[in-house]
């Protein structure tokens, strides 16, 4: 058994206050975090919790509000810790996106990966759901609504940078299924039904590369691309 745990929450969107699907899953994380400090002790053990501040839906919740995006996120990210506190929510951590060391951090990776040839440039043409900020392929919608939130999309054209994901397809495939020289790749997904779920759909579909950017013109409240001016993340 590995004597380092490491647990996070997803990095929670503030377009609104908190809700109880937030405190549900800071709940389910800082037990487990809390289970493991006493298995492994508290120096082992790292819980991470934190904001998502970017992105058009905070953009157009914060000119709603007529307020400036950082003004906006400034408001409603203390209602979180807060509401953490009250809970005696025990993360180590707090990110926000918003702060210096995680957009440095955001751009040393892109740069990186970006270097290596896993980022490229390329022309992007299809459906949008701004309240979800997803592009959908034609085969996916139905009427020209988004398949999760049911709200109208918006056809789009134009240039991108795109992470060659379907690169790694065959990789990840065999990462997963080659247990034999490290067992514990049978515990990486839990429970085994959704680490055969993974498996199958990686078998059967093939992955497209994904879109890491929007131009700086349509989105400006971003972490600004590296290697790209003109774009954010």
């Amino acid at each position: 058994m590995s004597n380092k745990f490491y647990v996070t929450t997803p990095i929670y969107y503030v377009n609104a206050s908190p809700h109880i699907g937030h405190s549900y899953t800071n709940i389910a994380a800082d037990t487990l975090a809390r289970y493991n400090r006493n298995l492994l002790g508290k120096d082992n053990v790292w819980f991470l919790t934190g904001t998502d501040e970017h992105g058009q839906k905070i953009k157009k919740a914060a000119d709603e509000a007529e307020l400036s995006p950082i003004e906006f996120v400034d408001k409603v990210v203390p209602q979180f810790e807060d509401l953490w506190n009250k809970l005696e929510i025990s993360n180590n951590d707090f990110i926000r996106t918003t702060q210096e060391r995680h957009i440095k951090c955001v751009q040393k990776a892109l740069q990186i990966v970006y270097e290596k040839g896993d980022i490229y440039e390329g022309k992007y043409e299809g459906w949008y759901c701004t309240p979800c900020e997803t592009f959908w392929p034609k085969t996916q919608i139905t009427d020209n609504l988004c398949p999760e939130c049911k709200r109208p999309l918006e056809n789009i054209s134009e240039t991108n940078f795109f992470f060659k994901l379907s690169k790694y397809q065959d990789w990840l495939i065999k990462y997963i299924k080659d247990t034999d020289k490290n067992i514990e790749r049978l515990n990486y997904i839990q429970p085994a039904s959704r680490r055969n779920e993974v498996l199958s759909f990686l078998e059967n579909n093939k992955l497209d590369d994904l879109c890491i950017s929007r131009p700086i013109e349509r989105l400006s409240w971003g972490i600004p691309l590296p290697f790209s001016p003109k774009h954010v993340t």
